[in-house]
């Protein structure tokens, strides 16, 4: 079952599903969203990610990178976005 909350900021919304070691998370706005599939593996963590209101750029971005220290899905769904954040910010 989704969890949905509104973070502090506004319209922001979050809506986090989670299947064993998969996660997809779906961040929304008044002016769009962006939603993420994140999976869990024993070695490496695998994110897709997509924009949907980046007009300029239709296109997912993909990410598989070595399994961070300390990383963990059993944690507040905010943190979980943080997470995915931070990955995906090393990664560009």
């Amino acid at each position: 079952m989704p969890r949905t909350g509104r973070l502090p900021s506004g319209g922001l919304r979050l809506t986090v599903e989670r299947r064993g070691g998969t996660a997809l998370i779906e961040l929304s706005w008044p002016d769009g969203g962006e939603i993420f599939f994140v999976v869990d593996g024993e070695r490496s963590v695998g994110i897709m990610a997509f924009d949907e209101s980046d007009e300029s750029h239709r296109e997912p971005r993909a990410y598989v990178v070595p399994r961070p220290y300390g990383w963990s899905m059993d944690v507040t769904d905010e943190d979980l976005l943080l997470a995915v954040w931070q990955i995906m910010g090393e990664q560009r």
